[in-house]
């Protein structure tokens, strides 16, 4: 089966052109950020897709997982210039909840063996 925009999908995966933004999370009572939730955009000007759509058509192509890594990745990554100890939130797909319990045991393998990665408090979620 073709996979409608496969090949932009694939040239963004092997260029890993995808860069975390943070949004603050706010506490409304004092007016504090309590922490950030780690979203991902696409580093590349010339397409018309989406993250949305690279998830979608990573689900087609079944490569959620590598995508999912490279988004991790990279907010993990950015997250250094964030205060230690910052709560940080990363959106995972609950649908595979073997991949979740695999996924968090990579990211403390990650944050050990990579001192960029400083200490944070992960939720995902």
């Amino acid at each position: 089966m073709k996979v409608k925009n496969a090949d932009e999908f694939y040239k963004i995966l092997e260029r890993k052109a995808i860069y975390p933004v943070f949004q603050p999370i706010v506490n409304l009572q004092t007016g504090d950020v309590a922490g950030y939730e780690a979203l991902s955009r696409i580093d590349r000007h010339d397409t018309t897709l989406m993250i949305s759509d690279l998830f979608v058509i990573a689900e087609q192509v079944g490569c959620v997982w590598k995508l999912e890594k490279l988004c991790r990745n990279k907010a993990l990554k950015a997250a250094a210039n964030k205060p230690e100890h910052a709560k940080l939130f990363l959106n995972v797909d609950g649908n595979r909840s073997f991949r979740i319990n695999r996924s968090y045991r990579d990211l403390q393998t990650v944050r050990l063996r990579k001192p960029e990665y400083r200490p944070v408090t992960l939720y995902l979620k």
